[in-house]
């Protein structure tokens, strides 16, 4: 059978260690991980859905000023520090 990327890629890991070795991710997705939180418990204390939340973390979707604001108070950081200007959203 010949060898491809993706079999080398994923062989050996589960679903999770998949999805958690794709890059890149947004820094806010990096803190939310750090700090042992899931996507859907945070997107519940925001009062956005998981697949908004899934959207932002990716980079598909602009974060808008309250969820930087929000996200910003629940970790305890800057907005600045959650949603650097260099991250841009993938088109």
């Amino acid at each position: 059978m010949p060898r491809t990327l993706a079999s080398e890629f994923g062989q050996g890991l589960g679903s999770r260690e998949r999805r958690q070795a794709r890059a890149p991710v947004t820094e806010l997705a990096r803190v939310r991980r750090v700090h042992g939180i899931l996507q859907r418990e945070l997107a519940r204390a925001l009062g956005v859905s998981p697949a908004t939340l899934s959207g932002v973390e990716n980079g598909w979707r602009a974060p808008w000023p309250r969820l930087r604001a929000d996200c910003a108070r629940i970790f305890d950081v800057s907005e600045e520090a959650l949603f650097p200007p260099d991250e841009r959203l993938r088109r």
